[in-house]
């Protein structure tokens, strides 16, 4: 008997009420927590904790040299310019190396080029080093997510995308304090060193991990390839739903952005820290949010995303409305969870309906149309902001994140098994064999 099952039977021998489900959520823990997804979820917190404080830092460092002039949103844009159009060429190095070794060095190539950031001597080298930072986390992310997909079992697919949600989602709470921290002993400089130090382990820590199936390079591109591709998008109506409201979803987010940015300013312009309270609630809702994700079942991950996204569609309405910040706060912190909760249901859904060899290419392309939706949606919010009331930019935002799950309602709310994914290569054996 392992000393997790010891625990599991003497908390259910006290028979404290809800005894049986604490049991059965230790054995729903164990069945995700592998040792190589455990690895995986840590470097994933490590890598985006360093993050996290480089987002206060280059702020920081680029007002304190350039003043606040346009040097600060061209450093910004250009750092995601390259996943807008090298989507396509991430998928190619997915598809021709092990997604280990693709993840590995685009983040020790994110640490070093993050090194250089304070080294920079004019705008022309600031913006040099933001686009080759993109460069990197272009094909960062994409490897991140086959690994992902290459270590965790289906059967634990909601509970593991629920923990990985909140590893994404943590640091970004924890990061600023860490970084206010480091900036009241020393100099925004340090602050590179961070991320630098949090990529290299990182990336030690994915080159002890399994090997990740990839495609035939023979078939990149050929016939049979793309008849693949189009059974997963358009044969099967799950996917396509995902793909199509995954996006309108960004491009409401990214408007409801400048949303909080107006209603800080505006609706409570009395509190100076309205807008960083707002931004705090929403993400401590989204780790919370994360963790209860976890202790859903992939049977229900269509109920689940549905109601997760119009649930936190209604609650930004109200955000738009509310006159006072307690209530803004709460509705924000609430929509955190729910934000979460359907992305954790998105993302173990997805996992489960593409061949793993797939996961890497997917989410390469797939991760530039939502830059170019992030984008879209902050050009959007901007001219909503300033041409419309505050109640009404809300109602589009949420018009963006729950109308197009209208068409897939009948989809979404079937149950989510593998009797109901397509052949895709021979459709549900392939993956029984996995």
């Amino acid at each position: 008997m392992t000393d997790q099952q010891w625990v599991q039977g003497r908390i259910v021998m006290i028979g404290f009420p809800g005894s049986k489900q604490v049991a059965a959520s230790l054995r729903n823990v164990h069945l995700a927590l592998t040792p190589q997804f455990t690895r995986l979820l840590v470097a994933i917190t490590v890598v985006n904790l360093g993050k996290s404080v480089t987002l206060v830092g280059l702020p920081i460092l680029v007002i304190e040299r350039y003043g606040l002039g346009t040097e600060l949103t061209n450093a910004l844009s250009l750092r995601i310019l390259p996943t807008i159009f090298g989507g396509v060429f991430a998928a190619w190095a997915l598809a021709r190396f092990d997604a280990r070794w693709v993840a590995a060095i685009a983040m020790s190539a994110t640490g070093v080029i993050t090194l250089l950031i304070p080294l920079a001597r004019s705008v022309a080298e600031l913006n040099a080093t933001s686009v080759a930072a993109g460069v990197a986390s272009l094909f960062a992310g994409p490897a991140l997510m086959a690994l992902r997909s290459s270590v965790l079992k289906e059967e634990a697919a909601m509970r593991g995308n629920g923990f990985v949600v909140s590893a994404e989602r943590a640091p970004y709470v924890i990061g600023p304090a860490i970084a206010a921290g480091v900036l009241l002993i020393t100099n925004v400089s340090v602050l590179f060193i961070a991320e630098a130090i949090a990529t290299a382990l990182g990336a030690a820590l994915l080159i002890g991990m399994p090997p990740v199936a990839r495609s035939d390079l023979h078939r990149a591109g050929s016939r049979s390839q793309l008849d693949r591709w189009r059974s997963v998008l358009l044969g099967d109506a799950r996917m396509n739903g995902y793909v199509v409201t995954g996006l309108t979803y960004t491009i409401g987010v990214h408007a409801a952005r400048l949303l909080f940015a107006a209603i800080a300013t505006t609706t409570f312009s009395h509190n100076p820290g309205a807008l960083a309270l707002m931004t705090s609630a929403m993400a401590l809702g989204a780790v919370v949010g994360g963790f209860l994700a976890s202790q859903f079942k992939l049977r229900s991950v269509g109920l689940v995303y549905v109601l997760g996204n119009v649930l936190e569609a209604l609650l930004l309405t109200a955000v738009g409305v509310s006159p006072f910040l307690s209530l803004a706060l709460a509705c924000l912190f609430l929509c955190g969870i729910f934000e979460s909760v359907a992305t954790a249901g998105f993302f173990a859904d997805v996992q489960v309906r593409l061949p793993r060899d797939m996961t890497g290419s997917f989410f390469s392309v797939f991760g530039s149309a939502i830059q170019v939706c992030a984008v879209a949606g902050t050009l959007l919010g901007g001219w909503l902001v300033a041409e419309s009331s505050i109640p009404v930019v809300a109602l589009v935002v949420a018009g963006f994140i729950a109308l197009p799950l209208i068409p897939y309602l009948n989809v979404y709310l079937r149950r989510s098994d593998t009797e109901l994914i397509p052949a895709i290569n021979g459709g549900p054996p392939e993956k029984a064999a996995r």
